[in-house]
């Protein structure tokens, strides 16, 4: 079925598979166009970035690469009010791919009235006309794109705010690109499913509730996975940390009833990491009761693997959707949720996909 290019195209008619894939070179295309912006890293070297749903993504994969590489400090809120911590020494980035995302909205709009150091992100919209009247700058991204397909343009910014501040990071950035683009080829519909990890992937999912589980600094990269297989399959799924999770979730896994009902995934630290040997021995446990996705990271830089984790679960949801019929672009609860919103009284409009 996965092989079936006809499927494919009359599934995904507005080509979600081919823009996901797109990722490198939406990187390298944003990358090329703050390379000159005159903004530079905030003197407290903390960075905290605002956004909801795909908007602030970008956000949690540079607080990962931040934590990794050193040099700024990024956190992500995803709510209507800047913590209260934030200082005249702090940078916020407000990112919102419609630029007309209330919650976003709102803290920028805290941020102004406590004169903090802003920065914005998006491709029109109310933030961009706030952000010019204010006189803050803005990074304009292409219009066009549901923000969950945008990932690369959004995180262009935060990637020239890190790398600025960390060689180690402006050194690998270039070379991962590369491998990214390189990497990508193995995931291609073009690629029949016995040889295609993405497609296999798919396939252990359909007809189950994925839970998604990464090591600490792969955090963002499963809740990526929850939320694109949400959007685009259109499909429960949950995303979690282990070795957190052996604390608590394991006894529902060995002692729960019924759970074949769930197909856990593990995003596989690097082997030579300090928590490889208990993502292994979890592995075993599950085992017992259901069959586990493995997912090895195929590159030993942080950057490389990060991204390419990144793309693998995106095009993993397109081929689950492929599987179940549905078309990957639309989000018909979340518009409903937000036509509810307007007609019950609560604050601002979004973008498709973006609340």
């Amino acid at each position: 079925m996965l092989d079936d290019p006809d499927r494919l195209s009359r599934i995904d008619p507005s080509e979600l598979m081919g823009t996901f894939s797109s990722l490198p070179e939406q990187i390298e295309e944003g990358l090329a166009g703050v390379r000159d912006a005159a903004w530079t890293h905030p003197p407290s070297g903390r960075v905290f970035v605002v956004g909801m749903g795909g908007s602030a993504i970008a956000g949690d994969l540079a607080h990962a690469l931040g934590r990794w590489y050193g040099g700024v400090e990024v956190q992500v809120t995803r709510t209507p009010r800047i913590p209260p911590y934030v200082g005249q020494e702090d940078l916020l980035i407000a990112i919102s791919y419609s630029g007309n995302t209330w919650e976003t909205l709102s803290a920028f709009r805290q941020a102004l009235g406590r004169d903090l150091s802003c920065l914005t992100v998006g491709s029109g919209g109310e933030l961009a006309e706030t952000s010019s009247t204010q006189g803050v700058p803005h990074v304009f991204v292409p219009p066009g794109f549901v923000p969950r397909a945008a990932l690369g343009y959004l995180l262009a910014p935060l990637l020239t705010l890190l790398a600025r501040s960390s060689t180690r990071l402006e050194k690998a950035l270039p070379g991962a690109l590369t491998d990214l683009g390189r990497i990508r080829e193995e995931w291609v519909p073009a690629v029949p499913t016995e040889e295609n990890p993405a497609k296999a992937i798919a396939t252990a999912l359909e007809g189950k509730v994925p839970i998604i589980y990464g090591p600490p600094p792969y955090a963002g990269v499963a809740r990526r996975w929850q939320t694109q297989l949400n959007e685009n399959a259109k499909t429960l799924a949950w995303h979690s940390i282990l070795p957190e999770a052996n604390h608590n979730e394991i006894v529902g896994w060995l002692e729960g009833s019924n759970p074949e009902r769930f197909a856990p995934v593990l995003l596989m630290p690097p082997s030579d990491s300090a928590i490889h040997a208990r993502f292994q021995h979890t592995l075993a446990l599950l085992e017992e009761r259901v069959p586990v996705t493995s997912v090895p990271l195929l590159s030993e830089d942080f950057v490389t693997g990060l991204l390419e984790l990144v793309l693998l679960g995106d095009l993993v949801s397109v081929y689950l959707a492929v599987l179940r019929g549905v078309d990957p672009r639309p989000v018909g609860s979340i518009d409903r949720l937000k036509a509810a919103n307007r007609e019950g009284g609560g604050e601002g409009s979004s973008a498709e996909g973006e609340i």
